[in-house]
């Protein structure tokens, strides 16, 4: 599943950020984007991949973590990607979550402007993110 960076909302209303033809980009000092994600019950999360730029600064850095919601905590990571690159980069990593009727997930993008602190389309920006899964076997055996 595919999520582009217009899912992502704002955490507070006077974060900075800039939105393009290209991606979502964070502000002057690390700020905070949120997207619900929906996955279908049953299935095994496989893979979190995202296309990221950090920026050229000195301290820039896009990290996106896959957390899974409860009512009493901010959530349990389940996936995070890091990076500090320069140019647009697919990275990914390895997951495993079975997804339950009683869960609910989020993807939260950080975007920190280190040295640079300028909002520019530059980064540290999002691109997009998505999640591989495997379906169960409904195989009946005789």
């Amino acid at each position: 599943l595919r999520f582009p960076y217009a899912d992502f909302v704002p955490a507070t209303t006077n974060t900075s950020y800039l939105y393009n033809d290209r991606g979502l980009f964070a502000g002057t000092t690390k700020n905070q984007f949120y997207a619900p994600v929906t996955f279908p019950v049953g299935v095994t999360l496989t893979n979190i991949a995202a296309n990221l730029i950090a920026a050229t600064s000195a301290g820039d850095s896009s990290v996106l973590t896959l957390r899974r919601m409860n009512a009493s905590t901010d959530g349990t990571t389940v996936g995070t990607l890091t990076f500090t690159g320069s140019s647009w980069q697919n990275i990914s990593a390895g997951l495993s979550q079975v997804v339950s009727s009683s869960m609910a997930f989020n993807c939260n993008f950080a975007g920190e402007a280190g040295t640079s602190g300028s909002l520019t389309a530059q980064g540290p920006g999002l691109s997009y993110f998505e999640v591989s899964y495997t379906m169960p076997s409904y195989e009946r055996t005789y």
